[in-house]
Order: structure tokens, then C-alpha cells, then sequence
């Protein structure tokens, strides 16, 4: 229910695709939904350009971003990017820009405001785990690095079809975006997934379509399965109890790729799962029921 009550808060500042609208500059028309984005959230934007211009560049929060044909014709090429917002940014107007070149060989921009907002579900908790030290801390930070690096393999196609879906139905004991703080300050992290309790052994089946990146024992975040949907857009899965597909294979939507379980530090069994955007860790749960198909 909490999750359906997050969606139905979620949908009057993500799912508003019905009033992008286009404002034209010369060889150029840039889409994007005129309203306001939360800490944590994905934007969708769609770029046309005349067919004579080059490639488009994205620039969003100092980062260079991709944009991926969407389609053709004889005039013109529409693409289309999803922009993940860190769940760290700052409430307030952040500039998106995108960067073409006209007929003539010069470099315009367009560029459009947008505004941040604070998820209000969003938390500060203080937690005590006796297994968490320096060294867990720095394997932890180590092993992020690493599924970091794995996801920057994402292809230019676009696996997913519709909607994602809940990888596991359970409790959901964590939401995305808590700030944690462990043993008095020796870490801190804000909680970049969702965490989704049920029985040891239950089906894992992975949210959409897509090429598994990843599927291996993790000291810390256990077993882990990393599936990339393409175009940026990854989902991971941790503290499996046992994987059921290997590094490089396809899935499908609602495929099980492996069993819930409490491998790695967790203090019981459940399912950590989280999705990144360009490898930005955004809020899941804004994924189910999405416009970004």
C-alpha cells in the first residue's frame, strides 16, 4: 500500500508527460515536462534537430550526458535522454543545456530551468551495526566503485519495454533516500535503492528486459546481480541467497534471476534493489507505472 501511496505522490511531479511542450530555436526544438523534479528523480527529455545538424551534447549539474536517436526523417532526428538527479542535490533551479551545431557550422544552445524540490519522505536515522568497521566501510566504498565501473558498459539500445515491476513482492523495511548515519558518524550514506523483506528463498525476478552486466558473490553487498536495460538505465539486486543467471545473459521482464537471502552485511533476509540513470542512483519506485518508455 505504501508503495502505491509513493507512486500516487510521485505522478503530479513525474508523470505530467502530457504537457511537454517544444520551444523552437532555429534548427532545434527541446521537450522536457515543466514542472518541478524531487531529489532523486528522472527526467525525460526529447531533442529534434534538422537531419544536416550534428549530434546534440547534454550538459546537466556539470556532467556531459548522452542522447540516443529516438527516430528519423527525412528532415529531421528526434532524440531522447533520461536524466537521473542525485538524490544529494540541492532543492533550487538547476540549468539543463543542450548543445547543437547549426547548417552554417556554429554551436547554439538551448537551454531550460528546472526545479528541485525535497522529497518530503526523505530521513535522517542513526543506526548501530556491530559488523560494520573501517575495514567493511572501505570494502563497501570499494565494491560501489566496482559495480560503478561494470555499469559504465551500458548499451545504446534500449532493452526495457513499458513499466518496470517489483523484483520481489514484500515489506518494504527501507524506502530510497534515508540518510543513515552508523555508529556515531564512523559512515554515512544516503540509502540509494529500496529495500523489499520477505522469506529466504523467494523469487527474484528482474524488473524489465535486458543484458546481465554482473552476477557474483560480493563480500559486502553479497550476491549480486547488475541487469543493463540500455541507454543508461541499469537495476541492481544485492544480498541474493543464490543467482540464477550468469554475467552476459539476456533476461526478460519478470525472469527470475535469483532467490532473496541476507548474503554480504544484512541483518536479515530481504532484497536491496535500486536503478541508475547514467549512473545516477534514482528512486526506483518512480520507474513503476512510468512515462519514460
Amino acid at each position: 500500500m505504501r508503495i502505491k501511496k509513493a507512486i500516487r505522490m510521485a505522478m503530479p511531479f513525474l508523470f505530467i508527460i502530457p504537457f511537454l511542450f517544444p520551444l523552437a530555436i532555429q534548427a532545434a526544438s527541446l521537450q522536457v515536462a515543466d514542472v518541478p523534479y524531487q531529489q532523486g528523480g528522472t527526467v525525460l527529455l526529447k531533442v529534434s534537430l534538422a537531419k544536416s545538424t550534428a549530434p546534440p551534447r547534454l550538459l546537466f549539474l556539470k556532467q556531459n550526458l548522452p542522447l540516443y536517436v529516438e527516430s528519423r526523417t527525412s528532415q529531421s532526428v528526434l532524440y531522447r535522454a533520461v536524466v537521473g538527479i542525485p538524490v544529494e542535490t540541492r532543492p533550487g533551479w538547476q540549468i539543463l543545456k543542450v548543445f547543437y551545431t547549426t547548417r552554417d557550422g556554429s554551436v547554439e544552445q538551448i537551454s531550460r530551468r528546472l526545479r528541485i524540490t525535497k522529497d518530503p519522505l526523505f530521513k535522517t536515522v542513526r543506526l548501530k551495526v556491530s559488523s560494520l568497521n573501517s575495514q567493511t566501510a572501505a570494502t563497501l566504498t570499494k565494491e560501489t566503485g566496482h559495480l560503478k565501473e561494470t555499469g559504465q558498459g551500458t548499451s545504446p539500445k534500449r532493452w526495457w519495454r513499458g513499466s518496470f515491476i517489483l523484483p520481489v513482492l514484500g515489506r518494504v523495511s527501507e524506502w530510497y533516500g534515508v540518510r543513515r548515519i552508523y555508529n556515531n558518524g564512523l559512515a554515512s550514506w544516503f540509502h540509494k535503492g529500496v529495500d523489499l523483506a520477505a522469506p529466504q528463498g523467494s523469487p527474484v525476478v528482474s524488473s524489465n528486459r535486458g543484458k546481465v552486466l554482473l552476477a557474483e558473490k560480493l563480500a559486502d553487498h553479497g550476491n549480486t546481480v547488475l541487469i543493463d536495460h540500455g541507454q543508461g538505465v541499469e537495476t541492481i539486486y544485492l544480498h541474493l541467497f543464490k543467482l540464477k543467471v550468469r554475467k552476459g545473459q539476456t533476461v526478460l521482464k519478470g525472469q527470475v534471476i535469483g532467490m532473496v537471502g541476507a548474503t554480504g552485511l544484512a541483518t536479515g533476509p530481504h532484497l536491496h534493489w535500486s536503478l541508475t540513470v547514467g549512473g545516477v542512483s534514482v528512486n526506483p519506485v518512480d520507474w513503476l507505472n512510468s512515462p519514460f518508455i
